[in-house]
């Protein structure tokens, strides 16, 4: 499924016009040089200023080293410009961090504070390459952001969420490892690997759907009470090519209000055995979701839970619309 391509585009400026000339004799060609001095000045007018690098588009930045501690981490990402690389590798920080700047961070550990999130992004154009956060309540929580990339992160031990992103936008979730979220909560309680979704305020100008995201590569385990990959009213996703074990319900699909998802692909997922996770077991499920593809997919070692892999879903309350299964799913009981 090709998702919408939302890059900022740069208009390009406009050509340099190169005035040429002719064989001259050397000295007819002197004289002609002191003319042009004397006489282009008051033609032209003022001279033109030269090119500048744009500053909705700055050069990249070379990496940083911003010293180790937090309250120092938190300066480095207030005082970075847009481009900046934060090279966090080697370094351990903790507490919370606010990302309100285009700016990557890149490698580093995060001891996140009780009941906080690790990294709250609230600016455009962010990626998170390499890093590791551990604990506290959320590791990534996101909104209302455009063209955040989270990648080869590992996300260990939150309370509620490893990555979620509300009202987000054009934005790559690839090659995380988000592990043991949740852990002794009792049964049925809100947990989440990657979330999809958006505040439900009832306003879509101000809380938009999340839309056009791909979450592929990503390797989620160990959330006995909830949701693997979930949206709640996503819009033009794909969920490729993830390996999901130990989960209760591994691939959620629902509504957020009115908001119908739809515009979904679920293609080469391996949902693997929930054990030892015993309540509510349905590997996907799908909630009055809209014009979903499910092919490719692995189920194995759901036992008596496993689906048919003509029909691998549950469709509660049988409200979704065009869902489309091809030949391709696999089930291993």
């Amino acid at each position: 499924m090709a998702l919408e391509d939302c890059s900022i585009r740069v208009k390009p400026q406009a050509d340099t016009v190169q005035l040429r000339v002719g064989r001259l004799r050397p000295r007819l060609l002197s004289l002609v040089g002191v003319m042009l001095v004397l006489l282009l000045p008051p033609v032209l007018g003022r001279a033109t200023a030269p090119n500048r690098p744009s500053q909705s588009n700055p050069p990249p930045q070379a990496p940083t080293r911003p010293p180790q501690g937090g309250l120092d981490l938190q300066e480095a990402i207030r005082a970075a410009k847009p481009g900046t690389v934060l090279d966090l590798q080697g370094r351990t920080f903790e507490g919370s961090f606010r990302i309100d700047r285009s700016v990557t961070l890149r490698g580093g550990t995060i001891r996140v504070s009780a009941g906080a999130h690790g990294l709250h992004v609230l600016a455009d154009q962010v990626t998170l390459d390499g890093l590791t956060l551990q604990g506290g309540q959320n590791g990534i929580w996101a909104e209302h952001v455009n063209q955040l990339e989270v990648r080869n992160c590992t996300i260990q031990d939150a309370a509620y969420s490893g990555i979620m992103i509300l009202s987000g936008h054009n934005c790559r979730v690839t090659n995380n490892t988000i592990q043991r979220i949740g852990l002794g909560k009792p049964a049925g309680t809100n947990a989440y690997g990657i979330a999809l979704s958006a505040r439900e305020s009832g306003n879509l100008e101000k809380d938009p759907m999340t839309c056009a995201v791909t979450v592929t590569g990503n390797r989620v385990s160990d959330i006995p009470t909830w949701h693997g990959i979930d949206t709640h009213g996503g819009q033009r996703l794909a969920i490729l090519d993830n390996t999901i074990e130990r989960v209760s319900r591994p691939i959620f699909i629902t509504s957020l209000g009115s908001q119908r998802p739809r515009e979904i692909e679920i293609r080469g997922n391996r949902i693997l055995s929930p054990g030892p996770v015993t309540y509510n077991l349905v590997p996907l499920t799908l909630v009055e979701a809209d014009e979903v593809t499910i092919s490719g997919n692995l189920i194995q070692g759901w036992g008596g839970h496993s689906p048919r892999p003509e029909a691998p879903y549950l469709d509660y309350g049988a409200a979704s619309r065009r869902v489309v299964v091809d030949g391709s799913n696999w089930v291993e009981r």
